[in-house]
C-alpha cells in the first residue's frame, strides 16, 4: 500500500538489512528491497535470506539495482520446496508472461543456494525451523558474535509451533514476530498462515527474549490503525516495525 496515509509504518513488503561490523544479510526481498540506500551495499556479494518465495517476499528482486550491476554477485538462499530449487522457484517469477528476462539474463551474477539447517553465510551462523503457512516457510536464527536476531515472519501459531519457536528465540536480542492479525481478525483467517500480537507477546516472555517488533502488518492496516495497536503494547522493548528505522544492537 502507498499513500500518505501509509507514511509512518510505510507501505512495502517484506525486506529487512541486518549488518554486523560490514557483513550484511537482507532477510526477503520484497518491495522494501528498493529502499535499502546503496551505501549500505558498497561493492561486495550481497546476500539474500528467504523465508519463502510468495510473491510478496520476492516480487522486488527483479526491481533491485544491483541485479544490474555487471558481474556483482548476489547469493539467494533458501529452502527448496514442491521438488523445486531455490533457482526453479525463482524462475517462476522470473519467466514469461511474469517479466520478460529470466534470472540469467541479469549483467548480476546470481547464485541460488538450497539450505538445510544450520549453515553459515560469511561469520554468520543460520539456523532455522519450519514454519506453519500455506506452502511453506521458515523462521530463521541469525547468530553473529554472541548476538542473536530471530526473524519469524509468516508464522501461524499451533501447539506445537509455540514451543519449537520459543526454544529457537531463547535469550535472542530481537524476536521479529508475525503479528498480522488482532485476535479477533485471526477467527476468521485460521489456516492463512499468519498469527497474532497476544501470541507474539508469550513467545516474547517465555524465550527471554530482550526485543519484540511486530512485523507483517496487514496491508490495509494505515498508520492510524497500526498506531493504535502499537499503543496497546508499547514499552520500551516492545514496538511495531516501521520502514526506515534503525536497531542498533
Amino acid at each position: 500500500m502507498s499513500g500518505s496515509s501509509f507514511a509512518k509504518f510505510g507501505g512495502a513488503t517484506s525486506c529487512y538489512l541486518i549488518d554486523a561490523d560490514g557483513q550484511q544479510i537482507i532477510l526477503d526481498a520484497g518491495t522494501g528491497i528498493k529502499n535499502i540506500p546503496s551505501v549500505f551495499l558498497g561493492d561486495k556479494p550481497i546476500n539474500i535470506l528467504l523465508s519463502h518465495t510468495h510473491i510478496d517476499h520476492i516480487i522486488g528482486l527483479p526491481f533491485f539495482t544491483p541485479m544490474q550491476e555487471e558481474g556483482r554477485i548476489i547469493n539467494v538462499y533458501s529452502v527448496p520446496r514442491n521438488g523445486l530449487s531455490t533457482y526453479d522457484q525463482l524462475s517462476k517469477l522470473f519467466s514469461s508472461p511474469l517479466w520478460p528476462v529470466g534470472i540469467s539474463d541479469y549483467p548480476a551474477d546470481v547464485r541460488c543456494y538450497d539450505i538445510t539447517a544450520p549453515f553459515t553465510v560469511g561469520d554468520f551462523a543460520i539456523d532455522f525451523i519450519d514454519s506453519p503457512h500455506p506452502g511453506g516457510s521458515v523462521v530463521y536464527s541469525i547468530n553473529y558474535c554472541g548476538h542473536k536476531i530471530v526473524y519469524a515472519t509468516d508464522f501461524e501459531h499451533t501447539g506445537h509451533s509455540i514451543p519449537e519457536l520459543t526454544e529457537l528465540a531463547k535469550n535472542a536480542d530481537v524476536l521479529m514476530y508475525d503479528g498480522q492479525y488482532t485476535d479477533e481478525e485471526y477467527e476468521n483467517k485460521r489456516g492463512y498462515g499468519h498469527s497474532t500480537p497476544r501470541i507474539g507477546m508469550k513467545i516474547f516472555e517465555n524465550s527471554g527474549a530482550k526485543n519484540l517488533m511486530f512485523i507483517h502488518h496487514a496491508p490495509e492496516k494505515n498508520d492510524d490503525a497500526l498506531l493504535e495497536l502499537e499503543d496497546a503494547v508499547r514499552t520500551d522493548n516492545i514496538r511495531y516495525a516501521r520502514e526506515g528505522v534503525n536497531l542498533i544492537l
